[in-house]
């Protein structure tokens, strides 16, 4: 793996996440993560796992490959698979989407679903990453997002802007001000549902088919 997602900074990240995450998680975001992930089933890939907090929502009929490229947020996702318990089939790789290892495990069309919660902010390109999703996706296959978006107001926008760069910094690559339901519609995928609410930040949580 590169340094760019283990370096000093990233392991500290990693340790403090979760932690710093406890509050939006359990008055935002837990519920949307239970409700997007506990009906799907059959091959999913989750993109970029992190400490494993989706781990708990997938049901039994899930088999799930969740890739994740930095070391201290992987060891902390293989630390819950050892100490807890979880419904559905779970593997850790340390996979990104264009390795050739995913490539040869898992062809074109092998997936029923892929799974993006906070993560479609910090890849450097969503568009790149989103077409390389679809190609992974069975036809018809799911697309889950939970993302925080760009800020609907001219005013939000602008403080987005210019938080941004000190922002990305800070939270590992995360970008405030991307358009991500346009950039996934733009991908090819087509809205199912498509939820919106605000926690100091715009949300989504939507499912898109291939």
């Amino acid at each position: 793996m590169s340094n760019e997602h283990n370096g000093w900074y990233n392991k500290i990240f990693s340790a403090a996440y979760d932690p710093f995450m406890s509050v939006v998680e359990k008055n935002a975001l837990s519920g949307r993560r239970r409700a997007l992930l506990g009906n799907l089933s059959g091959r999913v890939l989750e993109l970029g796992c992190g400490t494993g907090i989706n781990f708990e929502f997938y049901a039994a009929a899930a088999e799930v490959l969740a890739i994740e490229p930095s070391d201290a947020m992987r060891t902390q996702a293989l630390d819950k698979l050892s100490r807890e318990k979880f419904a559905a089939r779970i593997r850790v790789e340390p996979w990104l989407l264009e390795d050739e290892r995913l490539v040869a495990a898992y062809p074109a069309g092998s997936f029923d679903a892929v799974v993006c919660t906070l993560v479609l902010c910090t890849v450097p390109d969503p568009a790149a990453t989103l077409a390389l999703l679809y190609r992974q996706l069975k036809p018809g296959g799911k697309l889950i997002a939970l993302e925080h978006v760009r800020a609907k107001s001219g005013l939000g926008q602008s403080v987005q802007n210019l938080m941004n760069p000190f922002w990305r910094h800070l939270a590992e690559g995360c970008q405030l001000n991307r358009d991500t339901h346009a950039t996934i519609e733009a991908a090819g995928f087509h809205a199912v549902k498509s939820d919106e609410f605000d926690y100091g930040l715009l949300f989504i949580a939507g499912v898109y088919r291939a």
